[in-house]
C-alpha cells in the first residue's frame, strides 16, 4: 500500500469514532500531508522565523471546517508549567 492511500484508510479510520479529538502532526512537504489536508476538518499551522537573533512563533488557522476563521498570524510561545499562550495581534 502507498502512503497515500495508507494516510487516508488510517485518517478516514478514525471518523468511525465517537466522542473523541484527534491530532494528527505531519511536515508540510510531506507526500501524506496532501491527502491528510483534504480529508481533515481543521489544519492549523505552527511557523518561526528568525528574528535579529531571536525567533518568533506564530500560528495560523489554513483550515476549519464548519466554522468562520480569520487569516491572520497569531503570535505565540510556549511556556514552562502554562502550555501554548496565543498573544492577541496587534
Amino acid at each position: 500500500m502507498d502512503s497515500t492511500k495508507f494516510m487516508y484508510s488510517f485518517i478516514t479510520g478514525f471518523s468511525n469514532l465517537k466522542d473523541i479529538t484527534t491530532l494528527f502532526i505531519s511536515q508540510k512537504d510531506s507526500d501524506s500531508s496532501r491527502v491528510s489536508e483534504y480529508i481533515c476538518d481543521g489544519i492549523l499551522n505552527f511557523d518561526s522565523e528568525s528574528l535579529g537573533g531571536s525567533y518568533s512563533r506564530n500560528l495560523s488557522v489554513k483550515k476549519m471546517r464548519s466554522t468562520k476563521n480569520d487569516d491572520d498570524l497569531h503570535p505565540f510561545e510556549i511556556l514552562d508549567g502554562e502550555g501554548i499562550k496565543i498573544h492577541n495581534f496587534l
